[in-house]
Order: structure tokens, then C-alpha cells, then sequence
């Protein structure tokens, strides 16, 4: 079957052993995307934000042939699907410049839009009256500082959370536990940019204001209250659902995962050192039965109105990560929505189907997507191809 189209994924592939072979990152994803774009009539390209050339409208990166990657030069895509994850400002800048510059030749990006910092999705999603009660208070914390902090510890004795307002994956995040006993001071567990664990003990308040204020004037955090979103036996968990756009443009629940974190960690994040567990089972040995379906049907509910509210006011998206968080009383909490969405639980879960059903509104969303984008510019869609497509949604 000929070639109906052609994707383009972006990201920070890179050559080894003198350019023969490439460090994928998400290789997983990336092949897969590959292998079922092919059987779906997808030419699929990898390539670097640096590898598209302007002047004569080409890609130079790599597909999959034979099972390996290969050097592979293509003309610009018919869609773009961003998974560049930036190391600084520098590379973040280039990385949206090359994504303007092939929307201007008419190469939409799958995922569209970025979401802004933490703190103004929070703000957004506090304005819903059905998702209000999910939002946990939230503070900016800056340089000088001291006297919000010293608000928050006497407001909560169970201990603040900070998290870098851009983070991800769990990197930078502090908890702060004040110690009653044996003379006071202060516990604290973080983890460092590396994602590394570490624990910290300050003995009375001016140090732990110190502290606090050296991090802070780093890099920009938020302060919340320290929820006790942990096991019956005392673990970190959260839940994640990844909310995915079909191929007719309705947001669908692709897969839900419980990330539950390493002993004596704070975080969930398998990043860190976590591990997955199917929802339903853990929820009900967590909860009991009635309470486990109630809340699987707030998150199930809860993110589908999340993935719409951002959708309204920051522009388009084809896949949210949306992660939960439960205290032992069956409370409910949003902890943070990501644009680029992991699939790493669907592996850790062995929901091999889950996982190519993910892949396939994937290219489904984007066939949508290129056929729109075809019709704003006035072209014709190749009657076949389209055809070809709708018979693959049903």
C-alpha cells in the first residue's frame, strides 16, 4: 500500500558509534508509532528540532527500516508531533521556532498547543464550580517569602509541599514536616534536579527560612499544603489517566495507571523509582468496592471536564496526562496536568492493548487533523486515502 501521508515526531534523537546508529528518546513510542503508522499508510520520520531545513523544506532524520533506525531525508510532513522535551531556554526557543516554521508551510503539530505554568492551571481549573474542590490551596513562593511560609506551617502542622511552577516528573519537589518531639525542628525529604532522593534536617525555623529562600531564589516555586495522599501502609501513590482525543476529535479515556512511589520516597513518579498498578484492584483493596467505583467515576468524570476546560482556554491539544491524588479518607486532589504525556505504565502494567489502542487514536487524531488543515488551504484530500482512513476508525 502506498504511502498516504507523512508524520513527523520531534525530538532530541541524537547519532552515536560516528553517526551509523541514534539514541531515540522514547523509542518505544516512537516505534510503535512507526510500525502501526505504516500498516494505517503513515510514512513515519524522527528528527531533531535542528535537522529541518528552511531553504529547501526537508527534514533530514531518521525512520524505521527493517527493524532499525536509519538516516532518512523527507519532505516537510503533513503533521508534526512534538515530543522534544527542552534543556534550557535556548534549546525550548529553537525547538518552538522550528515548530512555527513548519506550521507556516502548512504542517500542523498533533499536539498543539503548551500548557502554561502550574499555578495558572490551577487558577483556570479553580474557576469550575465541579473541579473547585479538587484544587489544593496554592501560593506563589519567591524570594522574601518568610512571612507566606511561616502562614502555611501554622495553617497546616501536617507540612508544606513545594514544586518548581514548570517541573516535571517529580524533579525539584521539597516536603517540609515540622518535628515536635526530641527539641523540634524540621524534616525535610526532596528531590534534587537529577531526581535524585535526599533527606534534611534544620533544627529551628530561621534555618529552615534560610533554606527555603536560597531554593527559591533559584528557581520559581508554588507551596501548597502537605496532603497525606499515601497507602493504608504508609507509600506515596497517585493516579494518572491519560485523556486522548479520537479520531473524531472527542476526548476518550486511552488508560489509567495507580504510581505508587519507593519506600521512604515522597513522590509517585516512576521516574523516581515508583511502580505501577492496575486502578481497579488497588483502589478496591485500598477502599473497599463501592468507594473504589465512586472515585474511579469522579477521576473518569474530573478529567474528561479538566481536558475540555484547558482545551477552551489554552488552545489545542490530542493527549493530556492527568494525575490524582487520594487521602486515606477518599478525598480527592488534583496534583498537575502534562501536555506531553509518558506511556511508560502501559509497559509496566503489560496493557500491551491499551497501549496500541493510545498509538492508534494517535494517528487516527491526526489523520483528522490533516484532513482539516487541507481543507482550510483549499486542497483536495485523496479520495482513497480518505476512504482508507474511515474504514480504519470503524
Amino acid at each position: 500500500m502506498p504511502m498516504l501521508k507523512r508524520l513527523a515526531i520531534m525530538s532530541a534523537i541524537s547519532p552515536v558509534l560516528g553517526g551509523t546508529t541514534f539514541k531515540v528518546p522514547e523509542e518505544r513510542l516512537c516505534r510503535l508509532l512507526a510500525l502501526c503508522g505504516e500498516e494505517n499508510g503513515w510514512e513515519t520520520t524522527v528528527f531533531h528540532p535542528a535537522a529541518y531545513n528552511p531553504s529547501t523544506g526537508q527534514i533530514d532524520g531518521i525512520t524505521l527500516h527493517n527493524g532499525a533506525w536509519v538516516r532518512h531525508l523527507t519532505s516537510a510532513p503533513h503533521i508534526v508531533y512534538d515530543r522534544h522535551f527542552s534543556r534550557d531556554a535556548g534549546d525550548r526557543a529553537a525547538a518552538k521556532h522550528t515548530l512555527q516554521q513548519l506550521k507556516l508551510l502548512g504542517s500542523p503539530a498533533l499536539n498543539g498547543s503548551p500548557l502554561p505554568g502550574k499555578r495558572e492551571v490551577y487558577r483556570k481549573l479553580a474557576g469550575s464550580q465541579e473541579l473547585r474542590s479538587l484544587i489544593p490551596p496554592t501560593y506563589l513562593l519567591s524570594p522574601g517569602s518568610e512571612r507566606l511560609l511561616n502562614g502555611m506551617l501554622a495553617r497546616f502542622p501536617d507540612g508544606v509541599f513545594m514544586k518548581p511552577t514548570n517541573g516535571m516528573q517529580g524533579k525539584g519537589t521539597i516536603a517540609i514536616q515540622h518535628l515536635p518531639l526530641n527539641g523540634g525542628g524540621y524534616l525535610i525529604k526532596g528531590r534534587s534536579s537529577q531526581n535524585k532522593p535526599y533527606t534534611l534536617m534544620l533544627k529551628d525555623r530561621n534555618r529552615l527560612l534560610t533554606w527555603v529562600g536560597e531554593h527559591s531564589s533559584r528557581r520559581p516555586y508554588l507551596l501548597q499544603p502537605l496532603l497525606s495522599l499515601l497507602t493504608a501502609a504508609g507509600d506515596p501513590y497517585d493516579v494518572r489517566v491519560l485523556v486522548q482525543k479520537d479520531g473524531n476529535g472527542h476526548w476518550r479515556i486511552s488508560g489509567t495507571a495507580v504510581r505508587k512511589g519507593a519506600p521512604g520516597t515522597m513522590t509517585a513518579n516512576l521516574h523516581g523509582g515508583g511502580s505501577a498498578h492496575p486502578l481497579s484492584p488497588f483502589l478496591t483493596m485500598q477502599f473497599g468496592n463501592q468507594q473504589a467505583v465512586e472515585l474511579k467515576e469522579h477521576m473518569t468524570t474530573s478529567a474528561l471536564l479538566t481536558a475540555r476546560i484547558l482545551e477552551q482556554s489554552y488552545g489545542r491539544f490530542a493527549e493530556l496526562g492527568l494525575d490524582f491524588g487520594i487521602e486515606p479518607d477518599g478525598r480527592l486532589w488534583f496534583i498537575e496536568a502534562n501536555s506531553k504525556p509518558g506511556r511508560t505504565f502501559f509497559r509496566r502494567l503489560g496493557d500491551t492493548k491499551g497501549e496500541l489502542r493510545s498509538v492508534s487514536w494517535l494517528l487516527q487524531y491526526a489523520w483528522t487533523l490533516c484532513r482539516q488543515s487541507a481543507l482550510r488551504r483549499g486542497k483536495v484530500v485523496n479520495p482513497a486515502a480518505d476512504a482508507y482512513h474511515k474504514s480504519f476508525h470503524s
